[in-house]
């Protein structure tokens, strides 16, 4: 059950909330969202934090396998940390194949593009993605 809205999850027979999965599975790292706060104070007020969202993605031919390609953006205020919870970002995703995040068994995880610091005009904005494929069936 996950612990963000107290109701059954995943649904059976329905292919997982891959938003929702990586919350669960990345928020023992630190804080995880997939939208950010809405001014640049709570946004501040919660670094460090990560944005998880599914970027893209599709179904196989049959309808058995959803692969998501998802996108972990690490905020921060040093560059060191975003970096190092990044590479938190990638032990932990290529440890769920074969096992189950919080009730979603994820069949496969594989790094898309490894740690990249996004530029920035303010050189005070220290921003970290990792990118990664995942697959998993009806659950």
């Amino acid at each position: 059950m996950s612990v963000l809205l107290g109701e059954p999850y995943p649904a059976l027979g329905e292919f997982p909330d891959w938003e929702r999965v990586a919350i669960d599975g990345l928020t023992p790292i630190t804080y995880t969202c997939s939208t950010l706060p809405p001014t640049d104070d709570l946004l501040q007020a919660a670094l460090p934090l990560i944005q998880a969202r599914r970027i893209g993605g599709k179904l196989d031919l049959n309808a058995i396998t959803d692969t998501a390609i998802m996108s972990f953006v690490v905020y921060s205020l040093k560059r060191s940390q975003a970096q190092q919870i990044a590479t938190q970002i990638r032990e932990a995703v290529l440890s769920w194949p074969g096992t189950s995040v919080n009730g979603v068994l994820v069949d496969w995880a594989e790094e898309r593009i490894g740690n990249q610091e996004i530029a920035d005009m303010d050189q005070l904005n220290r921003t970290v993605e990792v990118c990664f494929r995942l697959d998993a069936r009806r659950q």
